[in-house]
């Protein structure tokens, strides 16, 4: 990749024209280059990479905005990134979250009586919890569509989950999984992530993870941090 003036290019030398160095303007560039193609990929501000991120304190690495990847071993964007990228790049994976409400830290619940006893909510947080829990888990892929359209904090409101604690949670996890708050991101791709499937389930498959839970976190840290994943893309 070659950093140049705006002034000095000729479009028509130039197959595709990208708007946008976020990660969804590098990764198309790095799929069309590969391809053959000539890409010019047009960025407004001073850096590229978008909600990819980082900085560094005491020399420790902070991502800000997206950190982590979900589906590691099984997903469709991993494949991607074996596909365009040699060698391909390397995660460290994790077994999970802890979530710090105040003074209080305690792992993020998976299961319906997880939640019920959750220690960091009282019970209308609870409560919240679960219903907003169950309904994404039993939610099937073509009904997620239909909130294309509106922000995750828009679909939270359109099902009654404003209780302050559930509306954290959720930051929390949408803010790992997107790098944006759940006003600004998408509520249909939020729910995919915290459906965390992209193939419909049966009624005792959605009922036994409410019930059981999953302590299978498929999620990883990229090695080198996203801003280190730029920088190869």
């Amino acid at each position: 990749m070659q950093e140049i003036s705006l002034d000095q290019v000729d479009p028509s030398e130039y197959d595709v024209i990208v708007a946008g160095a976020g990660a969804g303007g590098l990764l198309t560039a790095l799929a069309l280059s590969a391809e053959g193609k000539k890409v010019l990929v047009i960025e407004k501000g001073d850096r590229v990479g978008g909600v990819w991120h980082g900085y560094w304190v005491d020399g420790f690495r902070v991502d800000q905005g997206l950190h982590v990847i979900t589906r590691v071993t099984r997903g469709a964007f991993v494949r991607f990134l074996k596909t365009y990228l040699s060698p391909p790049p390397e995660f460290i994976l994790h077994d999970g979250w802890d979530f710090r409400v105040h003074d209080k830290t305690g792992t993020i619940p998976s299961s319906i009586g997880e939640t019920l006893r959750w220690p960091l909510a009282g019970w209308r947080g609870r409560l919240g919890l679960v219903k907003i829990g169950a309904k994404i888990k039993t939610m099937k892929l073509e009904e997620m569509k239909k909130y294309k359209d509106i922000s995750f904090f828009e679909f939270m409101q359109s099902r009654g989950a404003t209780h302050q604690v559930t509306l954290d949670v959720m930051q929390s996890a949408i803010y790992m999984a997107a790098g944006v708050p759940i006003t600004q991101a998408s509520a249909y791709e939020s729910l995919r992530t915290l459906k965390d499937t992209d193939k419909e389930s049966s009624k005792l498959g959605s009922a036994k993870r409410l019930l059981l839970g999953s302590h299978d976190y498929d999620e990883g840290y990229v090695i080198g941090g996203m801003e280190g994943l730029v920088k190869r893309v």
